[in-house]
C-alpha cells in the first residue's frame, strides 16, 4: 500500500510517500501570486504527485493523507487553508476516485510523540524525531508530511 501524506499550505506543502511502513521520498513545494493562484497551483502539484507514485508502482493500492486544518487565531488563514483542503479533496476525488483521509494534527503527533508548549517547538521536535529515526535533515514542513504519513501507514497496518 502507498501512502502519499501532504501537510498542504497555501505557500509551502510538504509531502511524503510511504510503502508500507517504508519512507521512499519526501519534498516539498512552493507556489506564489495571489490566494486563488497558489492553490490552483498547490492542488495541481498534490496531483502530480500522486500521478507519478501511483504511475511508479501501479501494482500498489494507494490513499492520499491530508492533514486537517484547525483554527489558530486567524479567521483568513483558516478560510484560505478550507478553500485548499476542499480543493484538493476535490481534485483528489475527481481525477482517482478515492476519498483522501484527513487526520488531525494531534493524531499523528500523538503517535510519534511529537511533544512541545507551541507550535514552534513542535516543530523543532518533529525535525529531531525525524533525523533521529530516518537520518535525514529535511524541513520543517517536510517533517511534518513524513511523521503525517507514517502515522497513516502504521495506523492502517496496525489496526486497518
Amino acid at each position: 500500500m502507498l501512502y502519499i501524506a501532504f501537510d498542504q499550505s497555501t505557500v509551502l506543502t510538504g509531502y511524503s510517500v510511504f510503502k508500507d511502513r517504508e519512507l521512499l521520498t519526501y519534498g516539498k513545494f512552493k507556489h506564489e501570486g495571489e490566494i486563488h493562484e497558489r492553490i490552483s497551483k498547490t492542488v495541481f502539484s498534490v496531483l502530480e504527485i500522486v500521478k507519478i507514485y501511483t504511475e511508479k508502482f501501479p501494482e500498489e493500492k494507494f490513499k492520499v493523507i491530508l492533514e486537517d486544518i484547525q483554527l489558530q487565531g486567524n479567521a483568513l488563514t483558516f478560510k484560505q487553508l478550507a478553500q485548499l483542503q476542499g480543493s484538493c479533496i476535490t481534485g483528489i476525488i475527481n481525477k482517482y476516485d478515492v476519498m483522501p483521509d484527513i487526520y488531525f494534527a494531534a493524531s499523528w503527533k500523538s503517535f510519534n510523540k511529537v511533544f512541545g508548549k507551541g507550535r514552534v517547538e513542535q516543530k523543532r521536535n518533529a525535525q529531531k524525531m525525524v533525523s533521529e529515526m530516518y537520518n535525514i535533515s529535511p524541513t520543517q514542513d517536510e517533517c511534518d508530511a513524513i511523521l503525517l504519513g507514517r502515522y497513516a501507514s502504521h495506523k492502517e497496518i496496525n489496526w486497518g
